[in-house]
């Protein structure tokens, strides 16, 4: 709670910026990780017991499943390129 009224991220989070700002389910041509559906979810558990920040962890994935992956599987090329460009 200290943590939360400080507002200071988890330095583990700030570690782990370059996976969620890459995307680690996004395709390597893209400049993701291209990690499976199920090393995503077990990546994505982790930080949730590790993070100490649900609400971050519950962002990126809101982030991941209903903005970027839907785009890279329905969107244009421009779509792709503008969402994550390689």
């Amino acid at each position: 709670m200290e943590r939360d009224q400080k507002q200071n991220s988890p330095r583990k989070l700030e570690e782990m910026r370059p996976i969620w700002h890459s995307g680690f389910a996004v395709p390597e041509s893209y400049g993701g990780a291209e990690a499976d559906v199920l090393t995503t979810m077990l990546t994505m558990e982790g930080l949730g017991y590790g993070g100490g920040d649900n609400g971050l962890i519950f962002a990126i994935n809101a982030q991941m499943w209903s903005v970027q992956m839907p785009i890279f599987k329905f969107g244009t090329e421009a779509q792709k390129q503008n969402i994550c460009p390689p």
